[in-house]
């Protein structure tokens, strides 16, 4: 075999058992942290919907946020019950669909989903109308794709290690390196954190999440293999959900 041959069959070796990997992960058993009927809220959810401005209502799709009122206006749901281990690796999933959005800053998004794992590292992301992005450990507008986030879109936000990768409707998006937030303090500080809404004074959204759920990554969950099954699926075409 030459030496280009073999450097072909081991690369495809290491895309295939990362991609087996990923796969795994999607058919375990997933604990649903939302499914679209009531509107997130106590016990399990820390709902901040201040009135008369910001409001949430209930559809036939799930909750409704919206912030459109003002910019300055903040609210969404966090949660602190799960555990985010990114050593062993998780899986995020999640339904969304942005009704509309405008910010003040390139550097800010009226939805934003926070991430933050067992040990305070994390991500948060920016949702636009036509662009999912990374918020880097400055708060600035990091590493992002184009995405048509007006219908409802399926996100996998997959953590391994010290990396991530986040699929749309089963299409690879984005991938790169956890960030530590911590120094601009709470919520930023905690562990095992989500939030899903609206977290600036220099955005506003009206959004509807459908669904969130959870799913530890059968080892090996390593941050190699985690790039190898993005790097196999990054050979598909992306697809928009109808």
């Amino acid at each position: 075999m030459s030496f280009i041959a073999e450097t072909r069959a081991r690369r495809t070796g290491r895309l295939a058992l990362g991609l087996l990997m990923l796969l795994a992960a999607r058919s375990a058993s997933a604990t649903v942290l939302y499914d679209g009927t009531v509107i997130p809220d106590a016990p399990d959810w820390i709902r901040f919907v201040p009135p008369p401005f910001a409001s949430d209502s209930l559809g036939p799709d799930g909750v409704t946020l919206d912030t459109t009122f003002a910019n300055a206006l903040q609210a969404g749901y966090a949660r602190l019950d799960q555990t985010l281990d990114s050593a062993d690796g998780f899986r995020l999933s999640f339904s969304v669909s942005l009704a509309s959005e405008s910010h003040g800053s390139a550097d800010r998004a009226g939805f934003s989903v926070i991430v933050l794992d067992s040990v305070g590292r994390g991500l948060e992301l920016g949702f636009w109308a036509n662009e999912v992005w990374a918020q880097n450990a400055g708060f600035t507008h990091g590493e992002g794709a184009s995405w048509d986030t007006s219908g409802f879109t399926d996100y996998d936000l997959v953590f391994s290690g010290a990396t991530y990768a986040l699929l749309a409707d089963g299409a690879p998006l984005l991938s790169g390196a956890l960030r530590d937030y911590s120094a601009f303090g709470a919520p930023y500080t905690l562990s095992n954190f989500l939030f899903f809404g609206d977290d600036t004074s220099s955005a506003r959204a009206e959004v509807t999440l459908a669904s969130v759920s959870l799913t530890g990554v059968p080892e090996p969950a390593t941050g190699a293999l985690l790039v190898g099954a993005f790097g196999v699926l990054a050979l598909r075409p992306r697809r928009r959900r109808v």
